[in-house]
């Protein structure tokens, strides 16, 4: 028994002196993630499915994702990888302890990049539905295999390539190209407005909901249920609106459009359209400018809006594919036609011009939600009110303030909104403010009331600054409102006036990593300017005012 035990000590220092040993201890520290990837659709390619080494926040992992997507054979930035020939079973070995985020895509086009253009490529990335619909870390400790890792690859609906029309009643809507972007032009009564949209944008809708509001904003399908839909309870829903939805809803049934959201298990219903009218996530900086500041041979004194469009960046680019030019032209001669920049699936307005030249563009409020009253107003309804009724700012104003709740403001979240108005010099009043409010009310902002302190400007982020009914930060805090201060600084110490080419490089500073569009609103000169992120080989970018930007005149939206 003595002889037998030596015998093994001593087979063991042999073994430790070959470092055999060692390397048999090693592998004890290394497990792997294995499952399978499924495809339902007609495309083929190459399948990579990615690991990402995951940390506590989360935020930060998904916009890591988001920088890799823009790479070239971005596999090779995954902490490991693996390929398949066709979707099925995959195993990513040799994975060290630790937590990971599953992510993966097909390369139809075997280039080695992704290609969201159109949704050309189909995505995915582990998930447990419908609990979690996020990036769901998955830990892996010493010598594990963690299986049923199971990814579904998919690519949400693209607009047609063809030019589409639809006539309901006495309106209808257009689905077209213009510059290779797509407007939806829609003439009629509300509801026939309503009608053609549903019609010609069905799919998108359905992929708006499925993919940003429930998968990317809820996160959850309990969340979406239990507190998205639930907010609506809170707001005022007029006979007419809901009347407005359900032409919507119409027009997306015989268009053809599958009603059936996988995701929720059910059927769409108004309630649904409800969640998109006032969302109430978007993160985003502006700055307006006019007068001596803009006196140069583009603009010769009119007032330049510019706006970053950020935080709505879902990781199957569904807000930029999707992106509308939105021009309106309701049957109702007392009311103005306008154009604005949304998504399928709403009907209110967040970034517009009316005929008269009045804008408005808003920006989330840092003011907590009051979730008491149930009297509060859809306040992109209210803005497209403004876009209808307003032939000044002071019109604007008071559409605003006459839309209160018990509480005392007009909406459940912060409200920041930036009005404009063409600008000449012998023009009486600001042609630009800012309203600032939340559930308890609202002040408006004029162009000297906080820094720059300048009679001709005045810049926006997601701060109150003068409205103290909310939390406001003091403006050191704000890095946005801060970098935007101190580009127009440097221009005005050159000597140097406003133009467009100034007003991109404002946006560029103020700019972090997930703009999915921007937009420029020429008041005087009636025209729009909008870039989105670069989708596209060779310019992929995450912050769309570095992107090529492309100009709209007002009567060509309306042709």
């Amino acid at each position: 028994m003595l002889n037998r035990r030596i015998l093994v000590l001593m087979f063991v220092v042999v073994l430790l002196s070959l470092g055999i040993l060692s390397n048999l201890t090693s592998a004890t520290q290394i497990g792997s993630i294995s499952g399978t990837v499924y495809y339902p659709g007609p495309k083929t390619g190459k399948v990579y499915v990615m690991a990402f080494k995951a940390t506590e926040d989360y935020w930060e992992d998904q916009q890591r994702i988001r920088e890799v997507q823009t790479e070239e054979e971005l596999y090779k930035s995954a902490h490991s990888f693996v390929s398949l020939n066709t979707p099925g079973r995959y195993t990513i070995p040799d994975l060290e302890s630790g937590s990971y985020r599953i992510w993966a895509w097909m390369d139809v086009n075997g280039d080695g990049d992704i290609d969201f253009v159109n949704f050309e490529e189909p995505t995915g990335w582990y998930q447990t539905p419908p609990d979690d619909l996020g990036l769901v870390a998955v830990e892996v400790s010493s010598g594990t295999v963690i299986n049923n890792i199971h990814i579904r690859l998919l690519t949400p609906t693209p607009f047609p390539k063809e030019d589409k029309k639809v006539e309901y009643g006495k309106g209808g809507g257009t689905l077209k190209t213009i510059k290779g972007r797509k407007v939806l032009h829609l003439w009629g009564a509300p509801e026939e407005r309503a009608y053609a949209h549903g019609y010609l944008t069905g799919p998108q809708i359905m992929d708006w909901l499925n993919y940003v509001a429930i998968e990317y904003f809820a996160g959850s399908t309990s969340d979406y249920e239990n507190r998205v839909i639930e907010k609506q309870t809170h707001y005022i829903w007029p006979e007419e609106v809901k009347a407005e939805l359900d032409a919507m809803l119409d027009g997306m049934q015989d268009s053809g459009t599958d009603l059936f959201s996988s995701l929720l298990s059910r059927f769409i219903t108004r309630n649904d359209l409800y969640a998109l009218q006032d969302w109430g996530e978007w993160w985003c900086s502006g700055a307006t400018v006019w007068g001596k500041w803009t006196q140069n041979e583009e603009l010769d004194g009119g007032l330049i809006q510019g706006k970053n469009m950020d935080g709505e960046t879902d990781l199957r680019k569904t807000t930029v594919n999707d992106l509308l030019i939105f021009a309106n032209e309701p049957a109702d001669k007392s009311k103005a036609k306008w154009i604005g920049l949304n998504w399928p699936g709403f009907i209110g307005e967040y970034n517009g011009m009316n005929q008269y030249g009045i804008t408005a563009v808003t920006h989330a409020g840092n003011s907590p939600a009051n979730w008491e009253p149930t009297d509060f107003y859809t306040v992109p309804l209210i803005y497209r009110e403004v876009m209808e009724r307003a032939h000044s700012i002071s019109e604007a104003i008071e559409i605003i303030f006459s839309h209160k709740s018990s509480a005392g403001g007009p909406g459940i979240m912060g409200e920041i909104i930036n009005m404009a108005s063409p600008y000449f010099e012998d023009q009486e009043g600001h042609p630009a403010v800012v309203f600032e409010g939340d559930s308890y009310g609202g002040i408006v902002r004029y162009p000297d009331d906080v820094p720059p302190s300048d009679p001709y400007t005045i810049l926006i982020t997601n701060t109150f600054f003068k409205y103290k009914g909310g939390k406001p930060r003091p403006l050191a805090e704000c890095d946005r409102y801060r970098d935007m201060a101190e580009t127009l600084e440097q221009f005005r110490r050159k000597g140097e006036t406003i133009g467009t080419e100034e007003m991109v490089k404002i946006l560029q500073s103020a700019a972090q990593g997930d703009t999915e569009y921007c937009n420029i609103l020429y008041p005087n000169k009636m025209a729009i300017a909008v870039a989105t992120e670069s989708l596209r080989d060779g310019t992929k970018n995450l912050n769309a005012p570095y992107c090529e930007f492309t100009v709209y005149e007002w009567r060509e939206l309306f042709e």
